[in-house]
């Protein structure tokens, strides 16, 4: 994510992430990944039930950062991005939680909106059988539309994980023999929705998405796999 700013001549970047534990980790690590890029980053932190933000949105504008990286969740997202776009403060977003909403939703405002997405279901469909499958199969046993803006989410935290901890069962030939299953899973790759295998501190590793939202709402995904590095 930072490798793709880094594409886009990104040279200082504004962090506004809520005070609580996530967001104090968050700043901790691209704190050191910005530094280890050389892009300079500006940090404030808001406390959980903000509605306004335009005192710290106005304060970020003043060290003039090529792009504001807001989090950490959709509900305050939708009110950063239009306090920002509406009041003049910035329309260039950088996020790696939540999803591309409230881009869309303020797709005429907005000049660059960068997610991490676990996968863009949306664009997926049309190039992968496995996720044009698993959507087809959701319709049909569920009898509604898909859920585009919660799927990538649910499933890449249960769905692939599931069958994949079935095959590493098959594989060990036991379904009680944690260390057998253990080593399976670790030495094994599974092709599902993602590709996912586990590193040597077992660590989930699965491919993603970066999708790319521009002014008037056209879309660009640019899809990632570290299982290959």
């Amino acid at each position: 994510m930072v490798d793709y700013l880094k594409k886009l001549n990104t040279r200082k970047v504004a962090m506004l992430f809520q005070n609580d534990a996530f967001g104090k980790t968050a700043v901790d690590i691209y704190s050191a990944l910005f530094k280890d890029a050389g892009i300079e980053l500006q940090v404030e932190l808001f406390e959980p039930g903000t509605k306004d933000f335009s005192a710290v949105l106005a304060k970020l504008a003043a060290g003039k950062p090529d792009i504001l990286f807001p989090g950490y969740s959709d509900a305050v997202l939708y009110d950063i991005v239009r306090q920002s776009t509406e009041s003049g403060f910035g329309n260039r977003f950088f996020l790696v939680r939540g999803s591309i909403g409230p881009a869309l939703k303020n797709k005429d405002a907005i000049e660059d909106y960068i997610a991490y997405v676990p996968k863009y279901f949306e664009g997926a469909e049309k190039t992968e059988p496995k996720v044009r499958a698993f959507i087809e199969s959701y319709q049909k046993l569920f009898k509604r539309e898909f859920p585009y803006d919660q799927a990538p989410l649910c499933s890449s935290s249960c769905y692939d994980h599931v069958y994949m901890l079935v095959e590493a069962m098959q594989k060990a030939g036991t379904v009680d023999d944690v260390a057998k299953i253990r080593a399976a899973l670790m030495s094994m790759t599974y092709e599902g929705m993602w590709r996912i295998k586990y590193d040597k501190t077992g660590e989930a590793v699965f491919g993603f998405d970066v999708v790319h939202v521009r002014k008037g709402g056209a879309i660009e995904r640019v899809p990632y796999d570290p299982t290959k590095e």
